[in-house]
């Protein structure tokens, strides 16, 4: 199962900051400081047999802030440039005409353009460099109801387990029985690692004594009704729980997951981090991912179930859920 960028609103997509760069389109010879041999002339910025290190600078940017640049060159003879930010902060050395995206994280306030070959000669039409607020990332598992359909993240339909489609509000929602119903939904391409795990939900009764929101062989994020306890479980047997937690009857809740590969899990609800500890086992790879697995004693809605690869920060998380909870009315 390969894997590719998700492409949904609802947060998850790369979002930028303002331009960091004044006159990157090089309209006007100003704000840029420019080592000998160039110059901006034509609305391009202009190196005529630059000597290795010269460089146009700008002090435009915060060292640990990490940013999506842009660069263009539109005329090529000879030599190579690279953007560099302080430090270890640089890109590849580019050779060629060509639209340049790459990232960087600053260790310096100041943005170069550096020739990096002696008798460097090019022009550069543009550069854009933009803050990277909320970065994309990777899915390994997206389940979410649509029009009377259960689609993965690629739209195809699943098929369930004694289910249905229900519409609550603006939301299409997956039902589950309270007795039997559940979705495989695949082999993901592994657990293992660092992983983020969201689920909306919406329980109607939990009843037995462990409610399954989702699972693989060796890996369960569930509800254990005798104690009030949302735990994991990541080596089939051992589990790490959040005590004395009551879920929520006949309302929207969202649950986040971020386990990093060491094992730190973080749990939030609705956004706010509620619990943070160490879990010591291991994920098992390659084991199908199933909703409301045996016994299925979930009986309620869910809806957008994600398992991301890479970890969410707090703010990431928090984001994620104020961009979604209009929909669900909260």
């Amino acid at each position: 199962m390969s894997k590719r960028y998700r492409d949904l609103p609802s947060g998850h997509k790369e979002q930028l900051g303002p331009e960091e760069i004044t006159n990157g389109n090089f309209t006007t010879d100003s704000d840029w400081v420019n080592d000998a041999g160039i110059t901006i002339t034509g609305d391009v910025l202009r190196f005529t047999g630059v000597a290795n290190s010269n460089h146009a600078r700008q002090l435009s940017v915060t060292a640990g802030v990490k940013y999506k640049i842009i660069l263009v060159i539109s005329a090529y003879t000879s030599g190579s440039v690279r953007i560099e930010m302080g430090g270890s902060a640089v890109s590849s050395s580019f050779t060629s005409t060509g639209t340049y995206t790459f990232y960087l994280t600053a260790q310096d306030v100041a943005t170069d353009i550096e020739s990096r070959t002696a008798g460097t000669t090019l022009d550069v039409d543009s550069i854009t460099v933009k803050e990277v607020l909320v970065e994309e990332v990777d899915e390994i598992l997206n389940i979410s109801a649509q029009s009377g359909s259960i689609l993965d993240r690629w739209g195809n339909a699943l098929t369930p387990t004694n289910m249905a489609v229900y519409k609550d509000g603006e939301v299409n929602a997956m039902y589950f029985n309270g007795v039997d119903s559940e979705i495989n939904c695949g082999t993901p391409d592994t657990l293992l690692g660092d992983k983020c795990f969201i689920i909306w939900f919406k329980g109607y009764e939990y009843s037995g004594i462990v409610t399954y929101f989702i699972s693989t062989t060796m890996f369960a994020l569930a509800f254990d009704i005798s104690s009030d306890t949302l735990h994991i479980s990541s080596d089939g047997g051992g589990t790490l729980a959040i005590d004395a937690y009551a879920l929520p009857v006949n309302e929207w809740t969202q649950i986040t997951l971020v386990r990093n590969a060491a094992g730190l899990a973080n749990f939030y609800v609705n956004g706010e981090v509620v619990y943070s500890a160490l879990d010591t086992g291991t994920p098992a790879a390659g084991t199908d991912i199933i909703l409301n697995t045996e016994p299925a004693t979930f009986r309620g809605l869910m809806n957008d179930i994600r398992v991301i690869d890479g970890l969410l920060t707090a703010s990431e998380a928090s984001q994620i859920f104020s961009s979604e909870k209009a929909l669900y009315r909260l």
